[in-house]
């Protein structure tokens, strides 16, 4: 599953990913969140499983393969003659 199922996520969820992909700790994102540390745990899991990684090393990879791919995309398109 890629990254860009993150429809996929709860809103809850989704909140928290955002929270992991900044690099914040399990502690500040649930200071944020008013949420104990357990809850981030569940979301946590709940995001990976969903998102098919292990853990948060595996999704910031997967995320930063994906952005590499598009933006290799993205040269590409901007390289190819437009004919009128």
């Amino acid at each position: 599953m890629s990254i860009s199922n993150e429809h996929l996520l709860s809103k809850r969820e989704f909140q928290v990913y955002q929270h992991i992909i900044c690099g914040e700790s399990q502690k500040e994102i649930a200071d944020k969140l008013f949420i104990c540390v357990r809850t981030v745990k569940f979301h946590s899991g709940n995001i990976y499983q969903k998102l098919n990684v292990k853990n948060k090393v595996e999704l910031i990879k997967q995320i930063q393969q994906e952005e590499a791919l598009a933006l290799r995309k993205m040269n590409v398109a901007e390289t190819i003659p437009k004919f009128s």
